[in-house]
């Protein structure tokens, strides 16, 4: 892999693009149907978020971290620790 890969990551607030997908549909009556599988999906992560803390793999947890399932990642969360998230991820580009 070539460095310029190598350094790219990217992060993504599952939880709020569910939100997002969810409350801003260009036909907010379609998406009724998505709602409860959106749910299930939302328990379903944080189960696996739950298991991650439990497991506490570096690289797990740096997956976690991008997908904002980590309360500590969530900007949106009082636990929410820029800092912390940063000097995670960037172990990750420094391997």
């Amino acid at each position: 892999m070539d460095n310029d890969k190598k350094d790219m990551f990217v992060r993504v607030d599952v939880v709020s693009l569910l939100d997002e997908i969810q409350n801003n549909a260009i036909h907010p009556k379609d998406m009724a149907a998505l709602k409860i599988p959106f749910g299930y999906f939302r328990t379903l992560l944080n189960e696996v978020a739950r298991r991650s803390v439990e497991i506490n793999d570096d690289e797990l947890n740096r997956l976690m971290i991008r997908m904002c399932l980590y309360s500590v990642s969530q900007p949106n969360s009082a636990d929410y620790n820029g800092e912390l998230v940063d000097l995670i991820l960037e172990n990750e580009v420094s391997k």
